[in-house]
C-alpha cells in the first residue's frame, strides 16, 4: 500500500521555550512513524522547500536514510498521485487533496487526518469543507480522544441544520471518526526520572526528602490553558489538612502572554498561605530535562475548550506519578479514576446558555478573549481535588501503586510503538473500504470546475469573446517553417505548452493541413481531428486556438 503524507513545517515563529501542542504532536509523529513504520519506503509530500529540509532533520534524527523517502511533487495529480493509495496529513486541513482526487481516474486515493483540538473558527471552517467537498466512503478524521469526536459531530450537527434550512435538503458527511490517542516515547520519561534525577531536581529546589510535591508541567496561561485557582485552592487546603506535613506545589513551564507572570504570582501569594510554591520556567538551565523527577503527585485541573487530548498526564502516567486531573474532555480518556490517579467533577452551563459568547467572538475576533469567556463558566471541584490530594499526601503506598498502573498502562497503550501500527491498520481499512465501496459520482457529470473557486474559465469567461471554436470550422495554414521557428523562440509564446498536445501530434496536424490548403481545401476541425486520431477534445481545441492566436491558421466560417 501506498501512503503518502502530506507535511508542511509550522511557521508559528514562537519562540523555543514556547513550545506548542500541535506543533509537538506532528514533529513526534513524524520522528516515532519512521521508527516503527512497518513501511520500507516513505513517501511525502512536502509544503515548501523548508518542509522538505524539515524532514530530512527528523529523518537524520531518526538515524533513517533519506533514500527511503520519496517526495511526490506538485502538479498534476493523475501523474503524480495515480498510483498512491492514501493520503494523510497530521492536521485536518486537507480539502486540496479532497478535491485533487477528482482529477484522478478510477477510484483515486482514501483521505485520512488528524485533528488536535476544536476550539476557534478556524478549526471550524476546515471541518465545514468536509461537509461539502466531495468526501467519500473511506475517508476518516482520526480524533485523539471520544469528547473530540462527539465535539465534531457536534459541529456537523449545527452546519448541517445550517444548510439543510438554507438549500431545503438532506447533508450528511460520509467520513468516519476512528479514535486513536496520540503517542509518547514511554523509554524517554523512564529515563529522566531516575532517583538521581529527582535527588538533582529536589535539591536545585531545596525540596527535603519529608516534603510531597504536587506537580503541575504546561503552559502558564489562563486563557489559553487553564486558570490556576483551582489548583492554588485545592494544594492550599491539603496543606492544611495534612500539616504538619510539608506539601509544596512547583508549577513548571512558561508565561503566555509574559504579562500574565505576575497575575499569577500575586494570586498564588494570596492564595497559598501554607502551601510553598514554585513557579519555574521551562527554560531554566539547571533543569535540562525538565521537573519530572521532582514530583510525589501531578497536577492539571484543566478547565479550557482549546485542550484535546492531554498530553502530560499520559507523560505523568509514564514518569509514574499519580495523576489528579480534571474531568475533562481527553483528559478523561487516559486516567483511570482510582486506578492511575483520579479524576476531578467539572460544572458547566447547559447547551444554549453561552451564544451571546459566539456572537462576541464572531464580532471581535479575539481568541484569547474567547477562551477566557468560556472557562470563567467551567468550574472544577476544588474540595474534590483538596481530598484526592490529602488520600494521596498521607499513603505514599497508594501513590506508588497508582503510579506503577499508570505507568503500565502509558507503555501499552500510549507508547508510539503501538500508536503508530493502530495508524497503519487504520489506512488499510480505509483503503479496502474505499475499493470495496459502490463510490457514486461525488459532482455532476461534466461539471466545469475543478473546485468551487476554481472554475473552468472557458465556461465562467464564455461571455467575454466574440464567438468560440466549433467542430465545423475550417483551416487554412498560414504560416512556414520560418514562421514557426520565430514564434518558438520567444518565451511569451510558449507558456503553457503542456496544455496543448505533444509537439509531434501538433507537426502532424500542420502537416495535414499544409496538405490540404496547396489544393484549396479547408478541412473542418473534426476532420483534422479525426484525420489525426486525436482523441482529447479539449486538448485539440487549445492547440487549435493557440495555432490561430499565433497567427500560424485562418478561420474559415460559413
Amino acid at each position: 500500500m501506498k501512503t503518502v503524507i502530506n507535511y508542511l513545517k509550522s511557521q508559528s515563529g514562537t519562540a523555543p521555550s514556547e513550545i506548542f501542542g500541535i506543533d509537538v504532536a506532528i514533529t513526534t509523529f513524524l520522528k516515532a512513524f519512521f521508527r516503527y513504520s512497518r513501511a520500507a519506503e516513505f513517501f511525502f509530500f512536502p509544503g515548501s522547500e523548508e518542509s522538505s529540509e524539515e524532514l530530512k532533520n527528523i529523518a537524520r534524527s531518526e538515524r533513517i536514510d533519506f533514500s527511503r523517502c520519496a517526495l511526490v511533487p506538485a502538479g498534476n495529480p493523475a501523474y503524480a498521485m495515480q498510483d498512491v493509495d492514501l493520503v494523510f496529513r497530521p492536521d485536518p486541513n486537507l480539502g486540496d487533496h479532497i478535491w485533487r482526487r477528482l482529477q484522478i481516474p478510477g477510484q483515486g486515493y482514501a483521505i485520512s487526518s488528524i485533528v488536535h483540538t476544536m476550539s476557534g473558527e478556524r478549526i471550524n471552517d476546515v471541518l465545514m469543507q468536509y461537509l461539502i467537498s466531495p468526501t467519500q466512503a473511506g475517508d476518516a478524521i482520526i480524533c485523539p480522544s471520544r469528547a473530540i469526536r462527539d465535539c465534531i459531530k457536534s459541529l456537523w450537527e449545527i452546519q448541517n441544520s445550517y444548510l439543510e434550512h438554507r438549500f431545503r435538503g438532506h447533508f450528511t458527511c460520509p467520513v468516519d471518526l476512528p479514535v486513536i490517542p496520540l503517542g509518547i516515547h514511554t523509554s524517554k520519561f523512564h529515563g529522566i526520572t531516575t532517583q538521581q534525577h529527582r535527588a538533582a531536581q529536589r535539591a536545585a529546589l531545596r525540596i527535603t526528602d519529608d516534603e510531597v510535591v504536587i506537580l503541575y508541567i504546561g503552559r502558564l496561561s489562563y486563557a489559553t490553558k487553564a486558570h490556576p485557582i483551582a489548583l492554588l485552592k485545592a494544594a492550599e487546603l491539603a496543606a492544611q489538612r495534612c500539616a504538619p506535613k510539608k506539601v509544596r506545589l512547583v508549577m513548571y513551564g512558561f508565561f503566555k502572554p509574559e504579562l500574565m507572570e505576575p497575575e499569577f504570582r500575586d494570586l498564588a501569594a494570596d492564595i497559598c498561605k501554607t502551601v510553598h510554591y514554585d513557579f519555574i520556567l521551562n527554560n531554566d538551565p539547571r533543569f535540562p530535562d525538565g521537573l519530572w523527577a521532582c514530583g510525589d503527585i501531578f497536577s492539571s485541573l484543566i478547565d479550557n475548550i482549546q485542550e484535546s487530548f492531554g498530553f502530560t498526564p499520559i507523560e505523568a502516567m509514564a514518569c509514574g506519578l499519580p495523576a489528579v486531573i480534571s474531568d475533562w474532555d481527553g483528559y478523561r480518556d487516559g486516567v483511570r479514576d482510582g486506578v492511575d490517579g483520579m479524576l476531578i467533577p467539572t460544572l458547566s452551563i447547559a447547551p444554549g446558555n453561552n451564544m451571546d459568547v459566539a456572537q462576541h467572538y464572531y464580532n471581535i475576533r479575539n481568541y484569547g478573549d474567547y477562551l477566557i469567556r468560556n472557562n470563567q463558566t467551567v468550574a472544577v471541584d476544588i474540595d474534590k481535588a483538596a481530598e484526592a490530594f490529602v488520600a494521596l499526601i498521607n499513603d505514599k503506598d497508594k501513590r506508588q501503586q497508582m503510579g506503577a498502573s499508570g505507568r503500565k498502562r502509558a507503555s501499552e497503550l500510549y507508547d508510539w510503538k503501538t500508536i503508530i501500527p493502530a495508524y497503519e491498520d487504520l489506512w488499510e481499512e480505509q483503503v479496502r473500504k474505499r475499493k470495496s465501496a459502490h463510490l457514486s459520482p461525488p459532482t455532476p457529470a461534466q461539471w466545469p470546475a475543478a473546485h468551487p473557486s476554481y472554475p473552468d474559465p472557458s465556461s465562467m469567461f464564455a461571455s467575454f469573446p466574440s464567438g468560440h471554436l466549433i467542430g465545423t470550422d475550417r483551416l487554412e495554414i498560414l504560416a512556414k517553417t520560418h514562421d514557426i521557428e520565430i514564434i518558438a523562440k520567444h518565451r511569451m509564446n510558449m507558456f503553457g505548452m503542456d496544455m496543448l498536445l505533444p509537439e509531434q501530434t501538433m507537426s502532424n496536424i500542420m502537416g495535414a493541413l499544409y496538405h490540404t490548403t496547396q489544393q484549396k481545401l479547408y478541412p473542418t476541425m473534426f476532420e483534422i481531428q479525426q484525420g489525426v486520431g486525436v482523441t482529447d477534445t479539449p486538448r485539440f481545441n487549445r492547440t487549435i486556438a493557440w495555432f490561430l492566436k499565433m497567427g500560424l491558421l485562418r478561420i474559415h466560417r460559413a
